[in-house]
């Protein structure tokens, strides 16, 4: 689709939103068509967070950490293990894994201080 019809919901509705998506064209039209009016609204949105590794890492990361608003906040964590199970995928877990290893090797899109480099 040519449009972000779910994160333009939530924009419209001041509804906090973020999403895994990996779709390169899908953050670069949410950024290009709703960036402004997000932002304008005061409505947090993240979109292209990733599942794994990214938005899954990052909330096991802040469950383990002290004094941010963990609900562990006497937790004593000083590394994290990583499981990753595929629900709900027909049984092609396999395939899903196969897909991410494939990724592997294509060039990451990186932006740094706004500008763009693409990674071997």
């Amino acid at each position: 689709t040519d449009r972000c019809p779910v994160l333009e919901a939530a924009v419209r509705n001041k509804v906090a939103y973020i999403d895994v998506c990996d779709d390169v064209a899908h953050t670069q039209r949410a950024k290009r068509d709703l960036h402004a009016e997000a932002e304008a609204s005061g409505v947090p949105c993240l979109v292209s967070c990733g599942v794994y590794p990214g938005l899954s890492n990052v909330m096991a990361a802040y469950m383990c950490r002290p004094g941010l608003g963990s609900p562990f906040p006497d937790s004593t964590a000083e590394k994290l293990r990583f499981s990753y199970y595929t629900a709900g995928s027909g049984g092609v877990g396999a395939t899903i894994l196969a897909t991410s290893v494939l990724l592997l090797g294509e060039p990451a899109i990186q932006f740094v201080e706004g500008t763009r480099r693409d990674t071997p």
